[in-house]
């Protein structure tokens, strides 16, 4: 019987996050908070992986499941977690018991935030909580034939690790939201709820006269970090600089900071399966120059 899979015969869409911020996190005192919290969980998950189909019935039940395996895979400790587990045994008629997975606090502790490919000090119970949301993966998406029976490596491995490592990027966040916020201009923007933009002074510009008229920078760029990526990019254009614009130079030789040309075909929602796209600070059609000083590596989201 062929496994029903996300979205029927209908193409979904899996849009990653188009950029994450630097947070820079502190951790003080005696103790580390390790409960990732369910509902900022499920936005990003839900956001990460079907992005405007994030609230269909059919992603909020793919979501259910992959927060249930996730909170498995990470933070179950001391016998919780019977619900999520009888979730993941029903979805993927599976037999698992608390037993295959279960660790102490304290050794949840000494676990918790480790790297996907970390060693646990009972390396069974690692094996089994990882091979847990592996399956979970492999139940929604569809990597072809042999990367459904090879779950374990390949693809559906590396989707289970990112997801794995989303989760505990989450649990930051949601451990204190205000330590995510940035300022920009004395406007406080708080931490990512599921919108892909931010309003900010009503939506009206706050330009002055002097950069109205372009007196202190038309166009600038403020060059590469010590890792070599663009910083910002500022410009200041009027109708007769539009009709200046000539056709769009090629930019497929320029590799940005970060760029993969991994291809996951029928799990991203483009024609070769791409994920990552070159994407432009200031858009070729505002006057940004095709060149690597603006160009970075982002989604179908940034372009």
């Amino acid at each position: 019987m062929k496994r029903k899979r996300f979205g029927g015969d209908r193409k979904y869409r899996n849009r990653l996050l188009t950029a994450v911020p630097a947070v820079c996190i502190f951790l003080a005192g005696k103790t580390t908070v390790f409960a990732c919290d369910p509902e900022v969980s499920e936005i990003y998950v839900s956001e990460v992986l079907f992005g405007a189909d994030a609230k269909d019935g059919s992603a909020r039940e793919s979501t259910k499941l992959l927060t249930a395996a996730l909170y498995l895979a990470c933070e179950q400790c001391d016998g919780k977690g019977e619900a999520q587990l009888a979730l993941v045994n029903q979805s993927l008629r599976e037999n698992w018991s608390l037993s295959d997975l279960n660790l102490s606090e304290k050794e949840a502790y000494k676990c918790a935030h480790t790297a996907w490919a970390a060693a646990y000090s009972d390396s069974k119970i690692k094996d089994s909580r990882k091979d847990l949301l592996r399956k979970a993966v492999n139940h929604l998406f569809d990597f072809g034939i042999l990367g459904n029976i090879f779950y374990d490596r390949g693809k559906c491995n590396s989707f289970a690790a990112f997801l794995y490592d989303l989760h505990i990027l989450t649990d930051y966040l949601a451990n204190d939201p205000r330590e995510s916020e940035i300022s920009f201009k004395d406007y406080a923007i708080e931490f990512y709820h599921g919108d892909p933009y931010v309003i900010l002074a009503d939506n009206m510009p706050e330009y002055s006269d002097r950069e109205k008229q372009g007196l202190d920078v038309k166009e600038g760029y403020a060059g590469f970090d010590a890792l070599g990526r663009p910083g910002s990019a500022c410009i200041i254009i009027n109708s007769a600089d539009l009709d200046r614009i000539g056709p769009r130079e090629r930019i497929n030789m320029i590799n940005p900071p970060g760029w993969n040309k991994d291809s996951y075909l029928g799990i991203v929602d483009d024609d070769l399966g791409k994920l990552y796209q070159r994407s432009h600070l200031i858009a070729h059609g505002l006057g940004g120059p095709d060149r690597d000083l603006n160009l970075i590596t982002g989604t179908q989201c940034f372009n």
